[in-house]
């Protein structure tokens, strides 16, 4: 009888969980029932209070990337310190039997001083789990203890271990489907190597990518990558060394130029001074786009500043660019890219 009464007070005392399921992660896993879920188009959004009634964020997002472990913590390291974090460090732990590559950071923000803990779990699989745990830094240690505590309960919805990218392809992947799909992010356009070979056009590629409204068709120059992050898509090319973020947005072509007076404004405030300002416009580049573009030269609070901020309009969409670097130097090096950037990049109607 004490046995039974013992065991129902354990019972009692287990905290109640739900289920969180991703269908195209394909994992599931349990998380404290006193937590806000929201459900976003690129994943999950969860909240909850920490012991010193802090709140704390957990953002979840998919993410497409295949290239080397250090790839991805370089292009963390860039991220952020574009952003002005102080990155504290970036580690690798283990989380289903893959790497879990970890980023920590430090910022300031408006209500304080935040941290963040960044993680991509480095899957064989179409789409990658990517999260932000972000917390004021009094109250971050806890956040991440809550946060860490459900990693116990993560599991893969077919109850497969998974494996890490790059393992050789003679073992089975975790998605049954990833064969077919494993290139779509990199798909050369074979219409566009047509016409490239008989007129100016240059040589692109096709990609798909979460728009507004769902996953939409991209043209980007050949060479060029798109990955999703959060709201906005980062770009990237080997031969490209500043930062280029595309935001895809409702519109024409008569809003675009609304779009560009918002990032005119935002640009100026991060300059204390703009000693180079060159506006060009493309009438239409070889997809169709209307293309405006303003390229800023000058010193911000942390020095040296290069910002080119750029629009595309169609008829039933419009995408912005930012690019940005601290070195004249390297961006003479990238213009040549971003050139062919903004003379190709264009939201393909399905």
């Amino acid at each position: 009888m004490w046995a039974a009464v013992f065991f129902s007070a354990l019972v009692q005392q287990e905290p109640a969980t739900k289920e969180y399921r991703d269908n195209d992660l394909g994992l599931i896993f349990q998380y404290p029932q006193e937590w806000r879920l929201t459900k976003t188009r690129l994943g999950a959004q969860f909240e909850f209070l920490t012991s010193e009634g802090a709140t704390a964020r957990v953002t979840i997002t998919r993410t497409p990337f295949r290239e080397s472990k250090d790839q991805w913590q370089s292009y963390q390291r860039d991220i952020e310190e574009a952003a002005r974090r102080e990155v504290l460090d970036q580690t690798e732990e283990e989380l289903l039997g893959v790497p879990l590559l970890l980023t920590r950071t430090r910022y300031t923000g408006p209500d304080g001083i935040f941290r963040q803990l960044k993680g991509l779990l480095y899957s064989r699989t179409r789409q990658k789990l990517n999260f932000i745990l972000e917390a004021p830094e009094s109250a971050f240690p806890g956040a991440e203890t809550s946060w860490r505590g459900t990693w116990s309960s993560f599991r893969t919805i077919t109850g497969e271990l998974p494996v890490a990218e790059g393992t050789p392809e003679t073992t089975n992947p975790t998605n049954p489907a990833q064969e077919a799909e494993r290139e779509v992010y990199t798909l050369t356009d074979p219409k566009g190597e047509a016409a490239a070979a008989g007129s100016n056009r240059l040589p692109e590629t096709r990609v798909e990518v979460p728009g507004p409204s769902g996953t939409e068709t991209i043209a980007l120059p050949e060479g060029w990558t798109a990955e999703p992050r959060d709201a906005v898509i980062v770009l990237r090319h080997p031969a490209v060394q500043g930062t280029t973020v595309l935001t895809l947005s409702l519109g024409d072509n008569a809003f675009a130029r609304r779009v560009m007076n918002n990032l005119n404004r935002e640009a100026l405030k991060r300059f204390d001074t703009v000693a180079l300002r060159k506006e060009e416009s493309i009438t239409e580049n070889q997809n169709g786009a209307q293309v405006l573009s303003v390229l800023r030269q000058g010193t911000s609070p942390g020095g040296n500043l290069i910002l080119l901020s750029a629009v595309g309009g169609q008829s039933f969409g419009v995408w912005s660019v930012q690019y940005e670097t601290t070195d004249p130097l390297k961006y003479g090096e990238d213009k040549p890219h971003l050139d062919a950037l903004l003379a190709v990049l264009a939201r393909i109607r399905s």
